[in-house]
């Protein structure tokens, strides 16, 4: 019905099954499980898609603190990232972030970790968050 009346799909890779999640984390996927779906979905479902969204919010609500790192989001972002765009999807890759960092140098450093280029993030901050 969304496609018949025009409308974008968006599609947002966020949680993976628990045999699916990295050693040690409660939520962050392990980054080749979701390359995996995410070409899946895209083999699948391309040519209905806008963009596709990494991890929204960055798995602001993981409980391990190791887990919920700017290097280890990045970790997973950058393989989904080429795998996606090596299996030839064009679209926007990126995610739409309500962070749960504690300070603008927690943010900058995670924007400065190493994700792809295309990487579009809204952050907001939020005085007590960590």
């Amino acid at each position: 019905m969304t496609l018949s009346h025009g409308l974008k799909v968006d599609w947002v890779l966020q949680q993976a099954p628990d045999w699916a999640i990295q050693p040690g984390c409660t939520q962050v996927p392990q980054a080749k499980a979701l390359s995996q779906f995410a070409t899946a979905v895209f083999k699948r479902y391309g040519t209905k898609l806008s963009s596709m969204e990494i991890g929204n919010e960055e798995w602001g609500f993981e409980g391990v603190t190791t887990c919920k790192t700017p290097q280890n989001y990045a970790g997973v972002y950058n393989p989904v990232h080429d795998a996606l765009r090596k299996a030839g999807y064009n679209g926007l890759v990126g995610t739409f972030g309500y962070t749960h960092y504690s300070s603008v140098s927690e943010i900058s450093n995670m924007l400065s970790s190493g994700s792809s280029s295309d990487i579009r993030t809204a952050v907001s901050i939020r005085e007590g968050d960590t």
